[in-house]
């Protein structure tokens, strides 16, 4: 599938991450977010996030001037585990942004849904044996060849 126009990015849970990410790719015009989680109706106005930016990458960070920028966004559409098929339907990236204890479930269930494109599917919380996990839990799967993990 040729990446033109708008990303689709699924995000995969209902994290404090996910709120962040919903907010700053949802304000902006290049990309479409969906949002896949299990309270669909929590997510369904904006997404407002304040993020502290400071002016300085030592560590540890001396007393240094800071300012802060405030954004808003909103997932273009949020569906509920039972609709990940419709939910990754012409998407380009899937991120799980979620407790490492919870990926084989949601891995699972996207996998059962795998659309006929390729796509890529990773996680922002990259704990070692995420693509051996993703790669185990790929085996037989007819659509495996159309998965970029990262």
């Amino acid at each position: 599938m040729e990446v033109t126009g708008k990303k689709i990015v699924v995000l995969c849970g209902g994290s404090n991450g996910n709120h962040v990410l919903t907010a700053d790719l949802g304000r902006r015009e290049d990309y479409v977010v969906r949002l896949i989680t299990r309270n669909p109706e929590k997510w369904r106005s904006a997404v407002h996030c304040r993020e502290q930016k400071f002016f300085t990458d030592a560590y540890p960070m001396p007393p240094a001037p800071t300012w802060w920028i405030n954004y808003s966004g909103a997932a273009d559409e949020v569906y509920g585990w039972d609709e990940a098929a419709k939910a990754l339907s012409g998407a380009h990236f899937v991120i799980l942004v979620c407790p490492v204890s919870i990926h084989e479930t949601i891995l699972t269930d996207l996998f059962a849904n795998l659309p006929a494109h390729p796509i890529m599917i990773g996680t922002a919380y990259g704990q070692g044996g995420f693509d051996w996990l993703a790669r185990k839990l790929l085996k037989g799967n007819p659509r495996a060849s159309l998965v970029t993990l990262f």
